[in-house]
């Protein structure tokens, strides 16, 4: 099994804006030319409004810095307070429900990486007493049971504007 670092470096250009839309340019700003290693460190911030740039980043930018995310709240996951936790948690099921569609495209490597992350987080939320958790851990396993699947409105590049 392939590490995220591994996957991220599949990934030779990390295209972030595309279409020249606010909230693309507004993520092409905070990553352009960020490493692996220097948006690992953005993620585990206590920053939690930095992850909807994921939402609208071109896919290859997504996917190269969603790796970067899954591996920040991967390492962080036994040592968060329950409110962040919650919020983290809260935060990947976004990206996943929005931008779900197209991991049906990406390799089974990263979808493993994906619900790996899910069962881990799970697992914290089990033992959280956050009023959250609950609600959070219902929503991450109808996620997972039909996971990769065509979830929420998420699109593919093609797909963004109906196109597709």
């Amino acid at each position: 099994m392939k590490t995220l670092l591994e996957l991220a470096n599949q990934i030779k250009n990390p295209v972030i804006n595309i279409y020249k839309m606010l909230e693309e340019i507004s993520a092409e700003e905070r990553f352009l030319g960020k490493t692996y290693q220097e948006a690992f460190v953005i993620f585990s911030g206590d920053e939690t409004w930095i992850c909807e740039d994921l939402l609208w980043m071109a896919y290859p930018g997504f996917m190269y810095y969603f790796c970067a995310f899954l591996n920040a709240l991967e390492k962080s996951l036994s040592g968060l307070a329950d409110e962040v936790l919650a919020d983290r948690i809260a935060q990947l099921l976004m990206i996943l429900e929005f931008r779900g569609r197209g991991f049906t495209e990406v390799s089974s490597d990263h979808n493993n990486a994906v619900k790996r992350v899910v069962e881990s987080a799970e697992r914290a939320m089990m033992k959280s007493d956050d009023a959250d958790a609950a609600r959070l851990l219902i929503r991450s396993r109808k996620i997972l049971k039909n996971w990769p699947s065509s979830l929420g409105r998420a699109y593919t590049d093609e797909s963004r504007f109906g196109a597709g």
